[in-house]
């Protein structure tokens, strides 16, 4: 990315946007590519993803073309795409480990010690599979991301960790590309199954 004495050039600038949106077409190609896995061999969620793209998208706005039904305010309006985008991303992570880092200071983080200048990365599939966070975290179950479903808790009955699914990182140093990848995958989605 951009460093603060760094001169913008108008090459400079193309190299960081084919990289966003290199970026962003990865993770939407994988995490399409794992929903659609998922629902060729589930009718019945196939069948939800399509009335809820129907209803939210194409019904409220009547027979309009793509261009004029796909937009970002229509896409946020589907209720069962963002659940089952969000299972794809938890299932099979586009990004397996986040970035390298490097500790700032002597931290303890539970039992670990770890000391300045340390480097370290977070494996985002073991969190995004851990058995104490997920309830049978080896299946495909979108209902996961419903909070009134039983699904969404731990296997003992409490709130998950917000940091157990982590897709785009969090916090200060969340993907900045991570509306994009989450619109244009919606859109991709309404598209081949509209």
């Amino acid at each position: 990315m951009f460093l603060k004495d760094e001169i913008f050039t108008d090459e400079l600038i193309i190299d960081e946007l084919i990289d966003f949106f290199v970026a962003a077409s990865n993770t939407t190609a994988s995490v399409t590519q794992t929903c659609f896995h998922h629902l060729t061999m589930n009718k019945n969620d196939m069948k939800k993803l399509r009335e809820d793209i129907d209803q939210n998208i194409f019904e409220q706005k009547g027979n309009l073309d793509f261009k004029e039904a796909l937009t970002y305010e229509s896409l946020n309006n589907l209720e069962y795409m963002p659940l089952l985008l969000n299972e794809g991303l938890r299932y099979r992570p586009p990004v397996k480990m986040n970035s390298c880092s490097i500790m700032l200071s002597d931290q303890k983080i539970g039992d670990y010690h770890m000391r300045k200048g340390d480097f370290y990365f977070v494996n985002l599939f073991a969190l995004a599979h851990n058995p104490t966070e997920w309830i049978r975290p080896k299946e495909f179950l979108p209902e996961r991301f419903d909070s009134s479903n039983p699904l969404s808790k731990t296997p003992s009955g409490g709130k998950r960790d917000p940091m157990s699914f982590v897709p785009f990182n969090g916090g200060r140093r969340v993907c900045f590309g991570k509306t994009f990848a989450e619109s244009s995958t919606k859109v991709v989605m309404s598209i081949l199954l509209h």
